[in-house]
Parts: structure tokens; sequence; C-alpha cells
């Protein structure tokens, strides 16, 4: 699709189309939700039901945004060889496949040459080893690196000295390696001054910086590139924008002429319109006190403007948006305010020119959908963290990152669909694994008690199998309640996982051995690393040591994490009856879930349980329960023996967990997934 061109200023156009009902008024059974702190960011977020492209900032906010936007002009126009590199977990692996679905229409086409690099087996994680080399002696004019980068400043320092352009977008922490900015584009939200990181406190997953540069790219196709809007404040100063972009405030528009000649360096424009917004768009009064009431963050109403007023600009958006709400969601980062937008727009619920949740998708992630047995006009966020997340995540668990990657750049549907099953296939021998690896490290811990006598669960063995640690790491979290170490062999290193509970900051920890690894880094949530196999005792006698001070100095961690409550969370209690169609519809609602928005977990009101039947030889149960509708399913997973031990005795039981559709084999089905089942003696 080409990009859009510059149009010339037309009849004023709406900044906001229309203004989208309240929640509360759309909402019967879910009504008390609102009254939960975990919803209260949808509360005050007046467009997060808006069916508009609204809620999305502009990528200049960025820093280094215009700087990576001039680069890849520089590569297109010159038709350099770009080399894309992407890490080889679901968000590095979604964003190549954006970049790499771009450049293949922007690029090739026009004569240039690409090359896709994605981490695979023997590679360490980001730009290092192999990886490394084939990037330095690649012959490349531009080198965009994709949720790697940050530590990888001296790697980068070696590419500007041969003369190679550098972009890198990226979400990870700063630390003593982070690259030089003079000597590359170094696009990462972790950069910008904490009180400018907006809504989501600059987590953006490297999928969403890949989108919102595409975008930018495009904008600096249309005249509004080089262009601001000023809106008038209460004490007679212009507010400026540019692209949503604020500005500051002006006494003259020659004044913001100067300002953007002054700062806009890497654009060889010489002239800037500037223009008043509300000559050209249609504001609301609403609105323009919104963007007077917080001149940098609402910014996005006027970008909200540009987007709807360029139909091509629209579609341009919305086509990068699918494969952008894949990396979001399975990267975890909070589902507010922009995020929740963008995987809004990913999954048909705004801008959509048909029934909300239908929109065509590129062809290999449609193929991946239908091999999964997912409803194509219905995705949500569970079938892009439970589904398809860790589908492509196998591909790069088990060795093979680039069958994810050739899958989501396939634009042949014969030959998507066949890449779709190879994938289907890879993933259930990584569930295989898992359940290989969960098993062991379950007999290491019966065997090895002391194990448990520490604040953090220190896990190794040389039998254990690569490329599942997080996926392990992460049950035996749930299961021990405390932060877990989880190491295998993996070629000339063992690689680990660390995963958190109760908001462990695991960074930290990891830093009592930080002169240890061969290579680390990740979030405070989750991190990874490679480690020589002769320096793990020292890493497990110091990790040990220290974990106590951290957790004890931690102000989020209990001191006592060890005993689990009687009672699991929960945001609502209904009756059985009201686990129905209506209360989906409503669900709906609140898409997407994730981390920031939680699936709401319901209690239902003891029942009976009826018409079981017992799976996988008495691991699960699936049944139905008094009161509810009679196409209702109930499933519930590795609680076999207690809802059997229920039915046996004919008690009724409290129900905890979550309503959503099943498409099992093609047939659509509601279905309540229990995450917990309480006898009804356990009165609360």
């Amino acid at each position: 699709m080409p990009l859009p061109h510059s149009t010339q200023s037309g009849p004023r156009r709406s900044a906001r189309q229309s203004t989208p009902r309240p929640l509360a008024a759309q909402l019967s059974h879910l009504k008390p939700l609102l009254q939960d702190p975990a919803y209260r960011h949808l509360i005050d977020d007046p467009d997060a039901f808006s069916p508009e492209i609204t809620g999305l900032h502009s990528p200049l906010l960025l820093p280094a945004m215009e700087q990576a936007v001039a680069y890849l002009h520089l590569a297109i126009s010159s038709r350099a060889h770009i080399v894309v590199i992407g890490d080889r977990d679901v968000d590095g692996v979604s964003s190549t496949a954006t970049m790499g679905n771009f450049l293949k229409e922007q690029h090739v086409t026009g004569g240039g040459s690409l090359e896709m690099i994605v981490s695979d087996e023997g590679d360490d994680y980001g730009l290092s080893g192999g990886v490394f080399e084939r990037a330095l002696n690649s012959g490349a004019g531009l080198i965009i690196l994709l949720d790697m980068g940050t530590s990888n400043g001296p790697e980068i320092e070696q590419l500007h000295a041969q003369g190679i352009l550098t972009i890198v977008l990226d979400h990870h922490q700063l630390h003593e390696r982070t690259a030089n900015p003079e000597h590359c584009a170094f696009v990462n939200p972790m950069r910008s001054p904490e009180d400018e990181r907006l809504e989501h406190a600059g987590k953006i997953a490297t999928a969403g910086l890949v989108f919102k540069f595409l975008l930018g790219y495009a904008l600096s196709h249309t005249k509004d590139w080089y262009r601001a809007y000023t809106l008038e404040s209460e004490t007679d100063q212009l507010l400026a924008y540019r692209c949503g972009q604020f500005l500051g405030e002006f006494s003259s528009p020659s004044a913001v002429e100067h300002f953007l000649a002054e700062q806009n360096t890497q654009s060889n424009q010489n002239a800037w319109e500037v223009l008043p917004l509300e000559r050209h768009y249609r504001i609301t009064p609403e609105t323009r006190l919104r963007i007077l009431e917080n001149p940098r963050s609402n910014g996005k109403y006027i970008l909200a403007a540009v987007i709807s007023g360029r139909p091509r600009l629209r579609e341009f958006a919305l086509r990068y948006a699918d494969l952008a709400a894949v990396g979001i969601v399975t990267d975890m980062v909070p589902l507010i305010g922009e995020n929740r937008a963008l995987v809004r727009m990913g999954i048909g619920r705004i801008g959509a020119v048909s029934a909300p949740g239908h929109r065509s998708y590129c062809p290999g992630y449609a193929a991946l959908i239908q091999a999964m047995n997912l409803s194509h006009t219905r995705v949500v966020s569970r079938d892009l963290s439970w589904s398809i997340g860790p589908a492509l995540n196998a591909a790069g668990r088990m060795g093979n990152t680039r069958l994810a990657l050739d899958l989501l750049t396939c634009q042949e549907e014969p030959e998507a669909k066949r890449l779709a099953r190879e994938l289907v296939r890879l993933n259930e021998e990584r569930r295989r694994r898992t359940a290989r690896n969960e098993a062991l490290v379950n007999q290491l811990v019966e065997q090895e008690s002391h194990l448990l006598d520490h604040p953090i669960l220190f896990l190794y063995h040389a039998e254990l199998e690569p490329g599942v640690s997080g996926i392990v790491a992460t049950r035996m979290v749930e299961k021990h309640l405390r932060p877990v170490v989880y190491i295998n062999p993996d070629g000339a290193y063992a690689r680990g996982s660390i995963r958190t509970f109760q908001q462990v900051n695991v960074l930290h920890l990891l830093d009592a051995a930080r002169d240890l690894f061969i290579q680390f880094g990740g979030h405070p949530e989750a991190a990874g690393f490679s480690i020589a196999y002769d320096r793990i005792p020292e890493l497990k006698s110091r990790l040990l040591n220290h974990a106590g001070q951290v957790l004890l100095n931690d102000p989020v961690f209990s001191g006592s994490p060890l005993v689990e409550s009687t009672e699991p969370p929960w945001h609502l209690e209904i009756l059985p009856g009201q686990l129905n169609r209506a209360l989906l519809k409503e669900l709906d609602l609140f898409e997407p879930f994730g981390t920031g928005n939680p699936e709401p977990i319901f209690k239902v009101r003891a029942t009976r349980l009826i018409n079981c039947k017992l799976m996988s030889d008495g691991l699960h149960a699936r049944f139905q329960i008094q009161g509810a509708p009679a196409y209702l399913d109930c499933i519930a997973w590795r609680q076999g023996a207690v809802v059997d031990a229920i039915v046996q005795k004919q008690q009724s039981a409290w129900l905890f967990g979550s309503l959503e559709m099943s498409y099992f084999r093609g047939r659509a089905r509601l279905q309540f997934r229990v995450d917990r089942v309480l006898p009804h003696e356990a009165a609360f």
C-alpha cells in the first residue's frame, strides 16, 4: 500500500467525530466493576470506549524519533541495503515482521534490498556473537535493531565507526552499556524524563514502537509534518503542536516558526507553516478544554484529527496495528491509554468499517488464527496471550525463530497455511517439552526440600531442555509463591530466566551477580541471562544470600509470601444465572485484558456441579452448574481431583474464574474457565 501523500487544506475536519456513550450507561451486570480500582483508568480516560482512532500519542514525543525517520528516508531514497534484526520472543518477531512487511512494499519494490535477522538456536540474546558479526559484515547502509540495542553500546559504536546508520527501537531498561545517542537514532521511551512518560510510564512494547515509527514515517509524507497548529490559551499565549506533539507556549506565529527552524535539524525544510488549529479542524468545546487542561498529553486529539482527516493515513494505521497488538499483549506492558488503544485497533475494536471485530489481517497472521481454530471475527486479548503468542514464542524457544518470521511475512495464502500448520506442530512439541521440564523440577523440589527454605527458588538441573525456561519459571512462581531462578543447559553456556512474585524487582536481585553473567537484561518483572556452567554454584550462593536483603527492603514485598489465602482474589460476585451471553457482551467493552487491565474474576455463589466429565486421566474436568443457562460449559484445568471429590460427596461449590467463548473444533460455545473450585463448607 503506498504511503499517504500530502493533502491540501480542505474543509475543516472534526477532531472528534462523536462522543462515545459513558461506560456506565452501557452496563447492567458489570456496573459494580467500575468501583474496582483496577478499572478506574477506564473511567478517567474519556476515549477508552471510542470506536474511532483516538488515544494515540504523537510519535514525535519519543526521543530521537525524527532522527530515525530521517535515517529511513535516506536509506530508502538511496536504495541502500537495510538489515532488520529482532529478538526471538513474540515482541521481537512481531516487530521484525511488521517492519519487514512495510519495507518489502516500500523499499524492496523500489529497488532496495532487505535482510531480516532474528536470533535463533545457538545465538545469544541481543546484538552479540554471530548476529553481530553478520550485521557488521552485511554491507548495510542502515541497520534497524528491534527489541534490542539498548545494552549494545560498544557494538553500535563499531557499526558507527564503519559508517553504518543504526536505528534502535527498544524499551529495555538503561544501564552502563547503554548505546551512545550520538552513534545511532536511539528510540527508547526510558530515555524520556519520568514526568514525560505519559500514562503508561514509558512501558511500550517494541511492537508498539515500530507501529509509532511507521506512523511517523507516514506522517512525514503529509504536509502536517512541516506544519504547526496553534490554539490560544487562557493567558493569550499560543499553544503550538506538530503532529500532536506539544511544542510549548509562544507569543506569536513567527516565534513558533523560529522555534521549528531551530529545533528540527533533521529536516531540510526551510519554510514552516503555522496555522490556527480551530480554522482547520472543528474542535468541540469539550476537546478544547481537555487540551488546555493538559497540553502535552492531550495533543493526541490533534493527532486523531490529522489521521481521521486522511483516509489513506487511517488505512495505513489500521493495516499495521494487527501484529503490534500481538507484541503489546504478550510483552505484558500496561494495557491502559495508548497501549490499550493500539490493541483495540489491532483486534478490530477501533476503526472497523463493518461490525466490531470484523477486519482483515496479513495473510500469515490470518492463517495462524485459522490453524489454531480461533474465531476470525472475534479475536480477543486472551487469544493473543494464550494461543497466538505462545505459538509464535514456541518458534524462538525451540530454536526456529525463522519459522514464525516467515509465517508473519508470508503473502501467499497456500504457503501461509503450510507454515501455520508447521508452527502449530512445533508448539505442540514445545508443550510436551514444557511438561517434561516441569515434571523434572517438581521432582527436584520434592527430593531437595531445602530449596524451599530460601525466599527465592533456585532451580538448575543438567537434564533440563532449553527453550521453555520462562514458562516453567512462571509456573513455579505460581506454585511456590516466591521469585524463581530457573537455569538449563543450552550449548556453550547455560541460560536462565528469573520471574517475579508480588512485583519484586528481579533486576535488583541480578545486580548482586552481574559480573558472573555473559549477558543479562530484561524488565523488573522478568529477565534472562547466560552464564558459564562453572559459575552457576557461585551464582546460586550470591543470589540466595542477597535475596533476603533485597526482599526485606522492597516496599511491595509482604515478607511472608508462602501462605496462600483460602479464597483467591476476585472482582465481582455473581449468581450462576448471570453467566450468560449478555454478560459476555458487556465484558467485551472492557477488552483488551492484560497487565493494568485485568480480566475480571467472578466469584460464583455456591451451586451444584452437574454432568461432570473428567479428562486426561482425571487431570481436568468439564461440567455444568445448576442455575446457569444450559448452553454454558465450565472447564477446570488441573483440578479434576478436586471437582470429582466435590461431586462424589454431592456438595455444592464456590467457583472462581472468567467467562469466555470457546471455539474448540470450530464450535462456538460459552464457557466459564474455572481457576479455583472450593467446597461450600469453605464459607466466606
